[in-house]
């Protein structure tokens, strides 16, 4: 008999096997008590489920063609299993949401991977979204907890998203690209954090900086742009990378409003510009070849200048600010 839409269907027995899902079906359930089983979905299939969980592995198209394949999740249902996003490069055309515009939870086993597909909706989460190889993810919704990882040359594209509460892994040849859409807020950002030149981000409140954030490429002649949301605090690294010669890397509160930069917060670099209004318990610090464009009000904190770096404030209010002038200073 052929499980139906009240039915779990359960993948056991031993060794490795593939069951296809080639048309539209739906399952109350799926069990994939067997790791070496593959549950396929292929490009033209469409699944729709009322939870995952078990061992094996759920993938999502061929890469090969153009037509999606789609796994939809019963609103709120919970993703306990793997599921691999394997769609034709360039179309992310495996993809991953909840069904009829609801939310699903994606649990503590639960992970979600792969190298080309999207992923969207309302996501709860305590598991994991990775791309650990060269391709590209796009995530657009609102994700609340779990960890997100890129590395090894994989693009973690979070344009239009809503990160909370999110644990972000930069490892070694990690790419993310944002956009103005894109908000962070009450998450904690792991290893180097570049954002992209021609990107924007949005930090709302209680972001967390373990090592750095990079804004901008060194290269490109378009902006890389932080946007700290109006009245929040910047604590943490943050590193302005623009191309040589200009300040395409842009640090500002967002909206035409105002921003701190906490006692824990730097910003430095080599190119850019921090603008708008500051109150700062901070440092402002540039320490090697290069110039930072300071424009606007800044109240309080440090700004220092050092080792053949120019700090420009040009067009800057500074009240209450320690000016710290070291060997090699240099001052616009």
């Amino acid at each position: 008999m052929v499980p139906g839409v009240l039915d779990i269907a359960a993948l056991g027995q031993a060794g490795p096997y593939t069951v296809l899902v080639d048309t539209s079906r739906s399952l109350a359930g799926i069990r994939i008590l067997n790791p070496e089983a593959v549950l396929a979905v292929s490009p033209g299939g469409r699944l729709t489920i009322g939870g995952l969980s078990g061992s094996g592995e759920v993938v999502l198209h061929d890469g090969g063609s153009t037509f999606q394949a789609v796994l939809l999740i019963e609103d709120g249902a919970t993703l306990d299993g793997v599921v691999r996003l394997e769609g034709r490069p360039g179309f992310r055309n495996a993809v991953l949401a909840p069904a009829g515009g609801g939310s699903a939870i994606l649990g503590v086993d639960g992970v979600i991977t792969g190298t080309e597909g999207r992923l969207t909706g309302d996501w709860t989460s305590q598991g994991l979204i990775a791309i650990d190889e060269p391709g590209t993810i796009v995530m657009s919704g609102s994700f609340t907890g779990g960890t997100i990882r890129s590395r090894n040359d994989g693009t973690l594209d979070v344009r239009g998203s809503e990160l909370l509460d999110v644990r972000i892994e930069a490892g070694s040849g990690s790419l993310f690209r944002s956009d103005s859409g894109t908000r962070i807020s009450e998450s904690t950002i792991v290893d180097t954090y570049t954002i992209e030149s021609d990107d924007v981000m949005t930090f709302g409140a209680g972001v967390v900086i373990e090592d750095e954030v990079v804004l901008g490429s060194g290269a490109s002649t378009s902006q890389a742009v932080l946007e700290i949301e109006d009245g929040q605090t910047l604590n943490g690294l943050v590193r302005l990378s623009a191309r040589p010669l200009t300040r395409n890397s842009v640090l500002r509160p967002a909206a035409g409003g105002s921003a701190s930069l906490g006692i824990d917060g730097v910003i430095t670099g080599t190119y850019g510009a921090v603008t708008g209004t500051w109150t700062s318990q901070g440092l402002i610090a540039i320490d090697e070849p290069g110039t930072i464009g300071m424009s606007g009000s800044f109240t309080g904190g440090t700004i220092r200048s050092r080792n053949d770096g120019t700090l420009d404030f040009r067009g800057a209010v500074l009240s209450g600010v320690r000016i710290e002038a070291g060997p090699g200073s240099s001052f616009g």
